[in-house]
């Protein structure tokens, strides 16, 4: 193997799927990078396997809402209630449809248009040989 190993192939040969070259016999380097990966693993390893009683845990969240002085008010249940509800109005007004009139006018502005009006505007769209970005280069270009 003519490449030095990757993070990848550390991986791989952990979960055994490396390349079985004996690269990392040959490899200095490589061993060297080894050797730094399975430290950084050990170290990953030996601190997910330390957990904490559930209570010292719970003593350090009582600390916690003794300084911020948010332990017993009720109103800290209220906020996000408020919030939620508000989100729910906000996007009930939004869905709903605008005015009767602003609707009635939008329709008849989409019937003023015939089928053959909107065929021939889709036809000329299609059929310009020039590519839509060519034009504002074009104007940089242009004195």
């Amino acid at each position: 193997m003519n490449r030095h190993w990757t993070e990848d192939d550390f991986i791989a040969k952990v979960y055994g799927l490396g390349p079985e070259d004996g690269h990392l016999e040959g490899c200095a380097a490589c061993r060297a990078s080894w050797v730094r990966f399975e430290a950084r693993r050990a170290f990953v390893v030996a601190s997910v396997g330390h957990d904490l009683p559930p209570a010292v845990l719970a003593a350090q969240r009582r600390a916690v809402f003794e300084r911020t002085g948010a332990a017993g008010r009720p109103q800290n249940r209220l906020i996000p209630v408020l919030a939620a509800a508000a989100a729910v109005a906000l996007g009930l007004v939004l869905t709903l449809p605008s005015s009767p009139i602003a609707h009635r006018h939008q329709a008849t502005a989409e019937k003023a248009m015939s089928d053959a009006q909107l065929f021939q505007e889709t036809a000329a769209i299609g059929q310009s040989t020039e590519p839509r970005g060519a034009k504002p280069i074009e104007a940089l270009f242009q004195e």
